[in-house]
C-alpha cells in the first residue's frame, strides 16, 4: 500500500489526455471541491508507466485506451500549514487514443464523463490541466 499523505519519497503517478470526437474524458475525484482532472493515478510496484495508465483509466472510467506518447512530466507538491510535505507526486501525462467503452465511474472517482473541448472554460480544472489540454483546443 502506498503512503500518499506525508510520504517518505515522491510517488510516481500517471494521467491521460483522451480526446475523442472533440470531447475530452475527465474525472471528478471528490464532491467537496468540484474540480475535474484527467484520469490516472499511482504506479504500482512492477508496473510500467503505460500499463499503470491503461489500468487506472479503465478502473476510473471503464474506458479502454492506447497510450500514444508522453506529453509532459511534472511535480505535484503540496505542503501543510507547518511547511511539511503533505504529498509529492512525480506525474507523467500521456496522450491516449480512445478504443472503446462508455464512461462509468468507479475506483477513486465520483464522476467520469466526456466534456466538449469548446466548453472547457466553464469547468473548474485541477491546477496545470488547462496548460496541458490547450494544445487540443
Amino acid at each position: 500500500m502506498i503512503k500518499r499523505d506525508y510520504p517518505d519519497r515522491p510517488i510516481s503517478a500517471v494521467a491521460g489526455v483522451i480526446v475523442h470526437n472533440q470531447n475530452i474524458l475527465l474525472v471528478k475525484k471528490n464532491a467537496d471541491d468540484n474540480i475535474w482532472s484527467m484520469p490516472g493515478g499511482a504506479v504500482e510496484l512492477g508496473e510500467t508507466l503505460q500499463s499503470a495508465l491503461i489500468r487506472e483509466i479503465h478502473e476510473e472510467t471503464s474506458i479502454d485506451v492506447n497510450v500514444l506518447g508522453l506529453i509532459t512530466n511534472s511535480n505535484v507538491i503540496r505542503v501543510d500549514d507547518e511547511n511539511n510535505i503533505r504529498l509529492h507526486y512525480v506525474l507523467s501525462v500521456y496522450e491516449c487514443s480512445y478504443i472503446r467503452g462508455e464512461p462509468n465511474f468507479g475506483d477513486d472517482v465520483i464522476d467520469a464523463s466526456w466534456h466538449k473541448l469548446a466548453d472547457l472554460n466553464q469547468l473548474k480544472l485541477i491546477d496545470g490541466a488547462r496548460d496541458i489540454i490547450k494544445g487540443y483546443l
